[in-house]
C-alpha cells in the first residue's frame, strides 16, 4: 500500500471506514479524496483494521505514507 486511497480502500465500505475512525462519511470521503489520513486518526484506523482483519493497517505505515508524501511536497517546493 503506497497511499492513504490504498489504506481507506481496504475497508468493505467507505462507511465502514468512518465508523471505525469515528467519522462522519463524509469527512471519510474528503480523507478518500484527498489522499490524507489526518495523524489524529491513525490510531482508530489501525485498532479498526484489526478488528476487521486487514492486513498492513499500523500507525507506522500511515506515518510512512505521509512522510513520503510531506517528502514529495518539499521537494516540489524547492525546485521553484
Amino acid at each position: 500500500m503506497n497511499t492513504h486511497q490504498d489504506i481507506i480502500g481496504q475497508w468493505p465500505t467507505l462507511k465502514d471506514f468512518a465508523v471505525d475512525i469515528g467519522v462522519t462519511p463524509n469527512n471519510a470521503n474528503t480523507m478518500r479524496s484527498t489522499d490524507r489520513i489526518p495523524y489524529r486518526y491513525f490510531w482508530q484506523a489501525e485498532q479498526g483494521a484489526k478488528r476487521r482483519k486487514l492486513k498492513g493497517v499500523t500507525v507506522a505505515v500511515l506515518q510512512e505514507i505521509a512522510d513520503q508524501k510531506l517528502q514529495t511536497v518539499e521537494q516540489k517546493e524547492g525546485a521553484q
